[in-house]
């Protein structure tokens, strides 16, 4: 049976890491994480869409001062539906699922770039997608809410 939801091809638009050769390892899991996406339906496919990932780990010097990497990535999935998914489906899909999978792309993209370096393989962390979609669709929503008229004198 076929998935409804299929990721059908992916691409590394950017990729950069950095070792922290200063770094002594120690258990303390240090460092930031940075992660922003923008989805897109295609026009004359509508079950068809692109999902854009960025991801940046320790972005800031100070971070990066403490921490074994920064690294920064950013990827393109491409993904489409099976024919006859409704699009209440659709809509309550393509965030949360196309993002899982598109992040688990980047998880091992990351790993097996680093696993040579200088401090060995670096996982990225487990995010909560869920809460990463909410937020940024009450930011969006915030933006379209035009601003108030005040009277002044």
């Amino acid at each position: 049976m076929q998935a409804q939801l299929n990721l059908n091809d992916y691409y590394i638009d950017e990729f950069s890491f950095v070792a922290n050769r200063d770094h002594v390892p120690s258990e303390t899991v240090c460092g930031t994480i940075d992660v922003d996406f923008e989805i897109s339906r295609n026009a004359d496919k509508p079950l068809d869409f692109m999902i854009y990932l960025r991801v940046d780990v320790n972005p800031r010097e100070e971070d990066f001062q403490k921490c074994d990497y920064r690294i920064h990535l950013k990827l393109t999935g491409f993904f489409s539906f099976a024919e006859g998914t409704t699009e209440d489906r659709i809509s309550n899909m393509i965030a949360p699922n196309g993002l899982s999978m598109l992040y688990g792309v980047a998880r091992g993209f990351v790993g097996n770039a680093t696993a040579t370096s200088w401090h060995g393989k670096f996982v990225l962390s487990s995010l909560n997608l869920n809460e990463m979609i909410k937020r940024k669709a009450e930011v969006a929503s915030k933006a379209e809410k035009p601003a108030r008229k005040t009277k002044t004198k």
